[in-house]
């Protein structure tokens, strides 16, 4: 339901301890989204939504079984059963090895009435860890409110790169190459 933004419903299938982290999370977004704060407060609100999504993203945005198996802590992938019976192939999920070139034989056959369940209920993001890139979203819109050159915004841009960089280095550049050039810039002793 996180996933989804639907916090309402979410707190139905939370902990005590988890409604408590989303209501933080859910007053940060709020507070970064409120144009009648400073931009200052606005970004660091938005950061601080960013570090909830990526330390705490598993727990509230996280699936149960695949792609981000949280009922094994995220630590190994199992893939997603569901995209499989959905399309027929085995689904290739980051970090994850597979070949999804080769149909899949079940010894249950694949229901039309099954497939048409399974598009219901089919992921927005299917994306192992996808809370990572939700947090680096949330730092860039931060990072946007603060001033250019400013140490504060490269913190927050080196900050989202580092959370992205050991699995999705390619999606990390823009923030550390942005981060780099404001570092660099002749504006930044001024």
């Amino acid at each position: 339901m996180v996933r989804e933004d639907d916090y309402t419903t979410a707190k139905e299938f939370f902990t005590l301890a988890k409604i408590k982290i989303l209501e933080d999370y859910t007053a940060a977004l709020a507070k970064g989204a409120d144009t009648t704060k400073p931009k200052a407060e606005q970004a660091r609100a938005l950061f601080h939504a960013a570090w909830i999504a990526r330390y705490q993203g598993m727990e509230l945005m996280g699936t149960e079984i695949g792609p981000d198996n949280t009922y094994q802590e995220g630590g190994f992938s199992a893939g997603d059963l569901a995209m499989a019976r959905l399309t027929g192939k085995e689904p290739t999920i980051e970090g994850v090895d597979g070949d999804s070139s080769e149909p899949i034989k079940f010894g249950l056959p694949v229901t039309a009435q099954e497939k048409e369940r399974l598009k219901a209920t089919k992921l927005v993001v299917e994306r192992r860890f996808h809370y990572r890139f939700v947090a680096a979203g949330l730092a860039w819109k931060a990072a946007a409110l603060l001033p250019d050159q400013a140490k504060e915004t490269a913190d927050v841009l080196n900050a989202a790169g580092k959370w992205l960089v050991t699995k999705h280095e390619k999606q990390a550049a823009r923030f550390l190459i942005l981060k780099r050039k404001m570092e660099n810039s002749p504006e930044r002793g001024k």
